[in-house]
């Protein structure tokens, strides 16, 4: 089994080992390597917390698993290594990444004890990813005050810089310590992280050795899920990059709208109380421009056969997409025999007809036939179709509508 030195030094970076065994591994449906050493400071996935990424030689290590059968750590590289067992290899781990992590989880515990602290309630799931980190707490109904305040309490314990200690205890003597939460006995000893007068807890991570440098924890997530609260927060490095990110906003913000950051969120909401009145004007005008538009549609209607036949093409620009079937629906009369034709060209194209129920067109069936809408789905039925999701020119629609308006009058001649 290998020594597991992450355990005692989280902030040891580079270091020499032997190489025990190396064996093919299949992660993913894909054959990699694990190469296991005598003792080795990467840490490996567990606990909520990713592993560590670093070279061992001139191999990437992007991987690092503990094997079930003998807890081995497995340190997992895509290329088979030029070293053998026996050798000795140098390790490196990346230390940026590494940090980050401890950054985070320290900071969790904080937070979770928190709290327990300032409303007896306990983190039931925890998740460190890449970009931020979540705690689920076992109730909803704290408000956003309470979460603020236990924020608060959090961060007041990062600046007061107190010191975090790392030590082993047998089962027994974990049974008369205040554990916040005491985990399942799968091994003799215990791992115990224990933040100075704040908080004792079980835990095989890694950590700083000063609240101090977690820097900062900043909650910018809170979610109900069913009887539990999830909350996203991030730490140290991460907290800065959120904050420049917002920062960015906020001012590229209180920039466009030529205002100031305390009253930013009057001014959005008062611009957007405008834009509300504007679109209700903008409806109302464009709902009076389509019943004029139908009006003369209607106007130089075509006759045949006791039909009156009304057509059109738009380019694109002259009406949305969105315009034509409430335009199509009122060419066709309560009563009186109808039929319609009409489309929008541009890359975006848009086809639809109409007719009266009472005619004895199948608009679906015709329109099915049409060279240009090869492939593409005509939904419909007999006395209405329409077509889109194709592109085409005026030319072509005005081509296309000719044609169909030349076939349905021959069916009803």
């Amino acid at each position: 089994m290998s020594k597991k030195r992450y355990y005692n030094d989280a902030y040891q970076t580079e270091f020499k080992a032997t190489v025990v065994q190396i064996e093919p591994i299949t992660i993913e449906e894909t054959e990699q390597f694990a190469i296991i050493l005598n003792g080795s400071y990467f840490y490996p996935e567990s606990g909520g917390q990713p592993a560590d990424h670093g070279r061992l030689g001139s191999h990437p290590i992007h991987n690092v698993l503990i094997r079930e059968t003998d807890q081995a750590v497995l340190h997992i590289t895509p290329e088979k290594p030029s070293c053998e067992a026996g050798e000795q290899i140098t390790g490196q781990i990346d230390w940026s990444r590494r940090f980050d992590h401890m950054q985070q989880h320290t900071g969790q515990h904080i937070l979770s004890r928190a709290f327990i602290e300032l409303y007896d309630t306990d983190t039931v799931g925890f998740h460190l990813s890449a970009d931020y980190c979540t705690i689920d707490l076992n109730q909803s109904k704290l408000s956003t005050a309470d979460i603020r305040q236990a924020e608060e309490r959090a961060n007041q314990i990062i600046w007061e810089n107190r010191p975090v200690h790392i030590r082993f205890v047998s089962h027994q003597q974990a049974a008369e310590l205040p554990l916040r939460k005491r985990p399942p006995v799968a091994s003799d000893q215990l791992r115990l992280v224990e933040i100075s007068k704040f908080d004792l807890n079980a835990c095989g991570g890694t950590h700083v050795l000063h609240t101090g440098e977690v820097g900062q924890i900043k909650i910018i997530k809170i979610e109900k899920r069913k009887k539990k609260l999830r909350l996203t927060f991030v730490c140290g490095a991460r907290a800065w990059r959120d904050y420049e990110h917002k920062n960015g906003i906020l001012t590229a913000l209180t920039n466009e709208l030529t205002t100031g950051q305390d009253v930013l969120l009057e001014s959005i909401q008062k611009s957007r109380q405008e834009l509300k009145q504007k679109n209700k004007q903008i409806k109302g005008l464009k709902q009076a421009l389509l019943r004029y538009e139908a009006k003369e549609l209607k106007a130089s209607c075509t006759q045949h056969a006791g039909i009156s036949w009304i057509t059109k093409v738009y380019q694109d620009g002259e009406l949305d997409t969105a315009d034509l079937r409430p335009l199509i629906n009122a060419l066709i009369p309560k009563q009186g025999k109808t039929v319609a034709l009409i489309a929008l060209a541009g890359s975006k194209a848009q086809f639809l007809a109409k007719c009266d129920k009472q005619l004895p067109l199948v608009l679906e069936t015709d329109s099915r036939n049409v060279p240009l809408f090869e492939n593409i789905p005509v939904r419909g039925g007999a006395d209405f179709v329409q077509v889109s999701g194709f592109s085409a020119t005026k030319e072509q629609l005005e081509k296309l509508i000719t044609d169909l308006k030349s076939e349905l009058q021959n069916q009803v001649s």
